[in-house]
């Protein structure tokens, strides 16, 4: 469900990053409304959304660490579906009132990955965290059957189905959650004794206890801590570009790869999941690499290196930064540098963004290792400037290609996140840590009036 669950939180996000290209653009298809806003008032449109996103993966990850992940994202994934609906409405009445929708989706959003992390403290052992971690990357999947399935829907039934059609699946999801899912093994009314017997023996055996639940969070403590903040700047350099090209990557593709709608959703979703080589795309495009597939096997890679004592936890999360950071950072520096032909620059792009797919076992998996009593205050802490540079990074687009969508507008682009992705990976690789951190652990108070810490801060170990 965690995977089928980032599927669906992307595709509420992504939609509209497909669709945008035919709402005001007349010459692509012969279906649906077209609007007349300019490219600062297209950017503008995508770029709000972080305003709703920003607080909300704060306030969600805090709701979910004291209330449950189970209600936390269930509704929040409600409420996002039933935005999405209603958005092709919105937009005829006003372009004002879409802009209050896009807020609100963003505010509906936000707690996906802080929220979900509550949940895999309470079921899966530590050792095996960066292979959770990697279900996040499922986001892939979800970008990529929008973005390709997108194209044919607007092709043959116009933007507004794009919708219409991942709204509905929101909807279902969300039923199959609240049904399926619960905030720990004791909760759970279909997993049988013998199988919570054996989680339990699982989370002994790593020295975790999951009955006690901070009550308040450690601010002081966080603030002066500086594997907080590499994860913080971290999630700052990597969302400046991830929520970029989420949102921009389709227009990138028609205006200055020329790429018509049905092969723009397909060419923009190759960066975001991986094909089997002779998988048969348009114009015959082979792509092996992706976003979910290095996700996913950088995660095993990770959790064996620690497993297996050849690399300390500070040392795996480090060699992840050189996959997460600094070779898309070269990368994307070829791509801004050397005009290439319309097929290469799909493919550094797909391979810029598999790449990416290793920050499972990088920062994500890093909130669980300090601090497992506060993974998604930290992680909804990190979304707040990650989501403003998410913003900022859309505003960057509009402001940089509003007088031409060319090559050389986009060159600066590609330099500019390039840059930001390098020196945020720089600082994470300095003062990145595997260890669980002081302020992580709850303190009671005992009847001398004393308090206590429940204390084990050896790598590696769950403190509570």
């Amino acid at each position: 469900m965690s995977i089928t669950g980032f599927m669906a939180n992307y595709m509420l996000r992504v939609n509209i990053s497909i669709a945008i290209v035919d709402m005001v653009d007349t010459n692509l298809t012969l279906n649906g409304t077209r609007f007349n806003w300019s490219v600062v008032e297209k950017t503008d449109l995508l770029g709000i959304f972080f305003w709703g996103l920003s607080p909300a993966g704060m306030i969600g990850g805090r709701l979910a660490e004291k209330y449950g992940s189970r209600l936390t994202l269930g509704l929040e994934l409600l409420v996002a579906s039933l935005i999405t609906i209603f958005f092709p409405i919105s937009c005829r009445i006003h372009y004002n009132l879409a802009m209050v929708l896009r807020v609100l989706l963003g505010a509906s959003l936000g707690a996906a990955i802080p929220g979900m992390l509550p949940l895999c403290v309470n079921w899966i052992p530590p050792l095996d965290s960066s292979k959770f971690s990697s279900n996040l990357m499922a986001q892939g999947i979800g970008i990529s059957i929008t973005l390709a399935l997108g194209g044919y829907l607007i092709t043959y039934c116009g933007w507004e189905s794009v919708f219409y059609v991942t709204g509905c699946l929101g909807l279902i999801w969300c039923s199959v959650w609240f049904y399926t899912i619960y905030d720990s093994p004791d909760l759970h009314p279909r997993v049988s004794d013998d199988e919570k017997n054996r989680i339990g023996e699982s989370m002994k055996e790593q020295h975790i206890n999951n009955t006690r639940k901070p009550s308040s969070i450690p601010w002081k403590g966080m603030f002066k801590s500086p594997p907080f903040w590499a994860i913080i700047v971290g999630i700052l350099g990597n969302t400046f570009y991830h929520f970029t090209f989420i949102n921009q990557l389709p227009t990138y593709l028609h205006d200055v790869l020329n790429f018509n709608i049905s092969e723009n959703g397909w060419f923009s979703c190759l960066p975001y999941i991986g094909k089997h080589p002779t998988c048969k795309l348009p114009n015959n495009i082979n792509v092996f690499s992706g976003y979910y597939i290095f996700g996913c096997f950088g995660s095993h890679i990770a959790d064996h290196l620690r497993k297996s004592k050849k690399l300390s936890t500070t040392n795996t999360r480090r060699l992840f930064t050189i996959f997460t950071f600094f070779i898309p950072s070269i990368l994307m520096l070829t791509l801004a540098f050397v005009k290439v032909h319309s097929l290469t620059a799909i493919a550094l792009l797909t391979l810029i963004h598999s790449f990416k797919g290793c920050v499972a076992s990088c920062y994500i998996a890093n909130t669980m290792d300090i601090a497992p009593n506060f993974s998604a205050t930290i992680f909804g802490s990190g979304l707040i400037l990650g989501s403003l540079g998410g913003w900022l990074g859309n505003k960057m687009v509009g402001l940089l290609t509003q007088e031409a969508s060319d090559f050389e507008s986009w060159k600066n682009v590609f330099i500019i996140i390039s840059l930001v992705n390098f020196f945020a990976g720089g600082f994470y690789f300095v003062f990145v840590s595997g260890d669980v951190q002081d302020w992580n652990h709850i303190k009671e108070e005992v009847e001398d009036g004393e308090a206590k810490a429940l204390n084990i801060s050896e790598d590696n170990k769950i403190c509570f």
